[in-house]
């Protein structure tokens, strides 16, 4: 049996169920200390080019760029808080689908882990970016945080919209008695 298919019977229900739980309510008390989150730390995540950073830096002046990056430091244990709740849903999502439902969840379970990675080096950029704001950041550093994000926004959504499309078809089964 391959490793993805072992996903259908281990870990325990329970046990899946349980993870996913803590590491939902993990995900909220470290979002709850990020304090630039939302748009604005997703401004600074697609500057995309190093006027547009110093720019940025410059209207937020030190104590937001400082508070900027705290949430960046925070970030670090969130991402295994969001990791370990978008892949438990995935693999629950799939538990209750069949077919090539099943098959694409099983296929995308890692995928919040490798947003995880991209979310860890775009977190070193960023906060190479915020060590010295006075000083225009270089282009490889902005291109790879907005590279970075680009490609986790899009595993986490693609996450996301799996969790939903499974989660309606768990239900819409449900309610017809499959």
């Amino acid at each position: 049996m391959s490793w993805p298919r072992k996903l259908l019977e281990s870990p325990k229900k329970a046990a899946l169920i349980a993870l996913t739980v803590a590491a939902s309510a993990g995900g909220i008390l470290i979002g709850s200390r990020m304090p630039v989150r939302g748009e604005d730390i997703i401004a600074l995540e697609f500057v995309w080019t190093p006027e547009r950073a110093l720019s940025l830096l410059e209207a937020w002046g030190p104590e937001k760029q400082e508070a900027a990056r705290y949430s960046v430091w925070v970030d670090f244990p969130f991402i295994i808080a969001y990791a370990t709740l978008l892949m438990g849903l995935v693999v629950l999502g799939a538990r209750g689908t069949r077919g090539w439902l099943q098959r694409l969840g099983l296929g995308l379970a890692p995928a919040p882990w490798l947003a995880g990675l991209f979310d860890v080096v775009e977190n070193a950029a960023l906060l190479r970016i915020l060590e010295t704001p006075a000083v225009r950041p270089g282009a490889f550093l902005t291109g790879l945080a907005g590279a970075c994000a680009t490609v986790k926004f899009a595993l986490v959504i693609a996450c996301a919209v799996y969790i939903i499309v499974a989660g309606s078809d768990w239900l819409v089964g449900r309610i017809r008695g499959r």
